[in-house]
């Protein structure tokens, strides 16, 4: 008798937001707050496809809610974490939108779900 195995390959999943700076993605600041000068830091269900990883429109954005313009940032990246640094500090007390969109592939060409977070940075100084 011959026997036969069969290998089921897993199933494609969208790749998804895990985490933002360490809290699930519906709450951000769970864990801990984050100031005007915070690096945001995103955690990811599997590993991104590094050639995807930009900033810009359907990749990754931070975006100032009022002037919805890009806030400009550098992007550090490896595996499953991306790391979005602003240039600048942002400001206190002003939201701003994190957007994640379908150009963000995994490794196996899985495009991104878009997914839009609302960020409020607090004061670190403890001044107005």
């Amino acid at each position: 008798m011959i026997a036969a195995l069969y290998h089921a390959l897993p199933r494609a999943a969208v790749p998804t937001i895990v985490a933002i700076n360490g809290a699930p993605a519906a709450t951000p600041t769970a864990f801990r707050p984050m100031f005007e000068t915070s690096t945001i830091r995103l955690l990811f269900s599997e590993p991104l496809d590094p050639r995807t990883i930009t900033l810009g429109a359907g990749s990754i954005e931070l975006l100032d809610s009022v002037t919805r313009m890009p806030v400009p940032a550098t992007l550090v990246s490896t595996g499953v974490h991306v790391s979005i640094d602003p240039e600048a500090e942002l400001t206190a007390g002003a939201m701003y939108e994190l957007r994640v969109g379908n150009r963000l592939l995994d490794i196996g060409g899985t495009p991104m779900a878009p997914t839009s977070v609302m960020l409020a940075p607090i004061n670190s100084r403890g001044t107005n």
